[in-house]
């Protein structure tokens, strides 16, 4: 089963740098915002650091890369990292360092798209949490033999839950996530369209 982690923290640290390198800004973004306040009062946390349309299409161009990073509450950053944590190291494995920080970017993209069309303010990681899942969804549907049977069952349960939270729970981004899908969809496509 890939998703089971067996690795000690040096040798994933080693083996997986981009994952690393995204968690370890996500934790001390965080924990910079615990510092500065704004973890502790919603609407800092969000003047300062979200995604907000209107203000992006001011020229804080910048809120694009903080609100990828900054979660609000330990269980919005504890699930997304989670996420992150589990189901980026295979993925990593399997294109290289390069194209799977592609990968990265085109979640961040694809949420950014689908963001800029509404008036919604957003933070966290899981435009990324679901680029993944859309990658993983691309290569159950075109490269099913890639993941074992134990693999498939998980992805598919995890589809089935994240498309769920994102249309039942309230305050969750449904820009965000399908934003986030897309971008890791297409971005599988056009890999794949490689021959690879």
């Amino acid at each position: 089963m890939i998703f089971l982690r067996h690795e000690s923290l040096r040798q994933y640290l080693r083996d997986y740098p981009v994952t690393s390198a995204f968690l370890a800004v996500a934790i001390a973004m965080f924990l910079w915002t615990v510092v500065d306040g704004s973890q502790f009062r919603p609407f800092l946390l969000y003047e300062r650091y979200a995604f907000i349309p209107s203000a992006i299409a001011a020229g804080e161009w910048w809120r694009i890369f903080t609100a990828t990073f900054v979660h609000q509450g330990w269980m919005h950053i504890l699930f997304n990292l989670f996420w992150i944590y589990v189901f980026a190291p295979p993925l990593e494995r399997y294109l290289g360092k390069g194209a799977f920080l592609g990968l990265l970017v085109a979640g961040v993209a694809g949420t950014v798209f689908f963001l800029l069309s509404t008036s919604e303010a957003a933070v966290g990681a899981s435009g990324i949490d679901f680029a993944l899942l859309g990658y993983y969804v691309f290569l159950l549907r075109r490269k099913p033999y890639w993941l074992d049977a134990q693999s498939r069952s998980i992805l598919i349960a995890v589809a089935v839950l994240g498309a769920v939270m994102t249309l039942l729970v309230p305050g969750v981004s449904v820009a965000g996530h399908a934003g986030g899908f897309l971008g890791g969809f297409g971005y599988a496509a056009l890999w794949n369209r490689r021959g690879r």
